[in-house]
């Protein structure tokens, strides 16, 4: 019980720091989002298009606000919402929230019924270097990251949406390209390791902190840098 009032105090700590944002109200609900890999090359489209706008937005903008407003709220309840220095029950009710609240915007700048494909990492288990979303022409693939300046900012990002060669420069951790170093050191959890984690945890207690632990950090980790802050 202890570690649960201290993730209430937790909880109570964090700041949404997200103005409210209106939906659009044409689009159908319940949202039915799909995997990258299932997405048209025209969905994809939309999606990456829709991502460039919202970057693109000035600060100060309120409806939807920019795209880095969304990166501080993540950085600045960090330990709120992540089980870091204690269990915290928050992490998948705020992920929850908060992505609901990015969708939002994403629907808003482009003025479409798009949704949050997701990332199906579990089906590129021991092929991580290839999955579907780490391609040029997107998100930028496992090569498409060059050093730049001192030694210590390296693995600049310079393919896809986030191409520092292009619109891309990251404000909330430092002005600078964003930055990633891909690890061979990390293997997702398989879909069969995925399913068992479910099945064998039928208590949120329980759950919750093995779902965030070993098949949702290895995706962060694996990418690197500032995904893995």
């Amino acid at each position: 019980m202890k570690w649960l009032l201290s993730t209430l105090l937790l909880a109570l700590a964090s700041v949404p720091l997200l103005p409210p944002i209106q939906a659009q109200t044409s689009c159908s609900t319940p949202r039915q989002r799909k995997a990258w890999s299932k997405l048209t090359p025209e969905e994809q489209s939309i999606f990456l298009d829709a991502v460039r706008a919202l970057k693109q937005l000035p600060a100060g903008s309120t409806n939807p606000p920019p795209y880095d407003v969304f990166v501080r709220a993540h950085a600045e309840n960090y330990l709120a919402s992540h089980s870091i220095q204690l269990l915290v029950e928050d992490f998948l009710p705020w992920h929850r929230w908060f992505l609901w609240q990015y969708e939002t915007a994403l629907q808003t700048v482009s003025g479409t019924c798009l949704t949050l494909p997701f990332w199906e990492w579990e089906l590129d288990s021991g092929n991580e270097d290839a999955s579907a979303p780490l391609m040029p022409s997107t998100f930028g693939s496992v090569s498409g990251i060059v050093q730049r300046g001192a030694p210590s900012v390296k693995g600049s990002v310079t393919e896809g949406v986030a191409n520092c060669d292009d619109i891309w420069q990251t404000t909330v951790f430092t002005n600078s390209c964003l930055q990633r170093a891909f690890s061979s050191r990390s293997s997702f959890t398989s879909q069969s390791g995925v399913i068992n984690r479910i099945l064998s945890n039928p208590d949120y207690a329980e759950f919750f902190p093995a779902l965030e632990g070993t098949p949702h950090a290895i995706p962060h980790n694996y990418v690197g840098r500032h995904m893995g802050k």
